[in-house]
């Protein structure tokens, strides 16, 4: 867990809760996401400042809560459901957004709330909880062990109205296609070498999935 890169998402609007669970693990929270600081001693607000490079004249600024837990955050619960990441991230307005998938719907959520984990050891996987409410939250685990729960983001809250949605599935579908021709082309001029040096996914160039929006709009919307 990157701990500077939460402390950066934290500083933009000066907010701190510490939850604790019922386990006595605290979590930090800036109202859009939680990071679990297990392996860490309990620590009160001022500590947990300290450790975020806030100087002590500047703490006064901030709005720091603690409370109980309010969620469900062991590491299974019966109503979560592994999610698909989409090989997908679009850059809106100033932002990076990723996309899930399940067999029903496509879920949002800000690439910023999920950097703190990018240096996680274990293999991440992402899971849609479902809350008492009736909404549901993205659990983020780094093999068994919950690292952080994340709110999706409401499309409409990003500007992403209907028109930009038909732009990403027309750029995305339009990629996908470009590297099934790409593979085909490559292995019809090598028939005789092994399928296995046809070129894969995992070999193309990085951020070859990445779409902005700003500069495709204008494109994606004169297509049918």
């Amino acid at each position: 867990m990157k701990l500077k890169t939460i402390a950066s998402l934290f500083k933009k609007h000066k907010h701190l809760t510490i939850y604790t669970a019922g386990d006595g693990v605290q979590w930090v929270s800036n109202g859009s996401a939680l990071y679990s600081m297990r392996g860490l001693p309990h620590m009160t607000p001022e500590a947990i400042l300290r450790i975020f490079d806030i100087p002590t004249d500047k703490h006064k600024e901030w709005r720091c809560e603690e409370m109980d837990m309010p969620l469900d955050c062991r590491d299974h619960i019966p109503a979560e459901w592994e999610i698909e990441p989409l090989r997908l991230t679009v850059e809106w307005d100033g932002k990076s957004y990723r996309f899930f998938k399940d067999e029903r719907r496509i879920y949002t959520i800000n690439e910023e709330y999920i950097a703190p984990l990018h240096d996680e050891p274990s293999y991440l996987t992402y899971h849609k909880r479902e809350t008492t409410g009736g909404g549901f939250l993205l659990a983020c685990k780094a093999g068994l062990e919950l690292r952080a729960i994340i709110i999706p983001t409401l499309l409409n809250d990003t500007g992403l109205y209907i028109d930009n949605i038909k732009t990403i599935v027309w750029a995305y579908a339009n990629m996908e296609y470009e590297k099934i021709k790409f593979r085909s082309l490559y292995a019809s001029v090598r028939p005789d070498e092994d399928n296995d040096d046809v070129p894969s996914e995992d070999n193309e160039p990085e951020g070859s999935d990445q779409l902005n929006l700003d500069t495709l709009a204008d494109e994606g919307s004169g297509q049918q």
